[in-house]
């Protein structure tokens, strides 16, 4: 994960408050010296027996009732620094807050979708079924920390959220008087709605793009 992710609600967020992420960030072993790595290698493990939720976070009642403990471990693994030099570039182009973890998380959900499910078939022009040998945590957790493979998504996610807020800007000039309320807004922190609609978004061009391949597929077949 990027690890010290947070997502905003979108109204708030700025670089004034990315600072403060960044100094949790430094007291959780962080760096955002010049030279740090990019690439985080820790891994934390946690016996699931030993935590018990409470079922009103289930919304089953009150917080005072327990779940019985679980089997299994929950692991978590660090792949990449948010607040590292390396994102800079893209930070200014899109003019985005220092905190990018709204746009790291769905940019790891394609990359780690990527790698775990099979592409389609060019042979039978059929989704292939997914593969039985599934990468291990470790094997995906190296296909994450890969920042060449990682970053154009996160860029990708960068531009689609400036693109959304600037089009709401414009169609909302009365909320934005002033010249700092709309760069407020456009460094705010991603919402979760911000991050669904641009995981949406894929998912239309990515079927969009299937129906152009397949219909491209059927001409060359039928010309043939």
């Amino acid at each position: 994960m990027a690890e010290n992710s947070k997502v905003g609600d979108g109204d708030g967020g700025g670089d004034g408050v990315s600072a403060s992420l960044a100094d949790a960030a430094k007291q959780h072993g962080h760096s955002t010296a010049a030279g740090a790595g990019v690439v985080l290698t820790g891994e934390y493990r946690l016996p699931r027996s030993s935590v018990a939720l409470p079922l009103q976070a289930l919304g089953k009642g009150s917080s005072s009732v327990f779940t019985a403990p679980l089997a299994g471990t929950l692991q978590q693994i660090n792949v990449l620094d948010q607040f590292h030099g390396t994102w800079l570039p893209d930070i200014k182009a899109c003019n985005t807050a220092s905190a990018i973890c709204g746009y790291l998380a769905p940019a790891l959900a394609v990359v780690a979708a990527q790698a775990t499910v099979a592409p389609c078939s060019a042979s039978s022009g059929q989704d292939s079924p997914a593969s039985e040998a599934l990468p291990s945590a470790v094997e995906l957790a190296a296909v994450l920390r890969n920042v060449a493979a990682v970053r154009p998504h996160v860029r990708d996610a960068m531009t689609f959220v400036r693109d959304c807020r600037e089009r709401y800007v414009a169609a909302h000039r009365c909320r934005f008087a002033a010249a700092r309320d709309a760069k407020a807004y456009a460094k705010a922190w991603v919402a979760n709605y911000e991050i669904s609609d641009y995981i949406k978004h894929l998912v239309s061009r990515s079927t969009e793009a299937a129906a152009s391949w397949r219909a491209a597929r059927t001409t060359a077949t039928t010309t043939a």
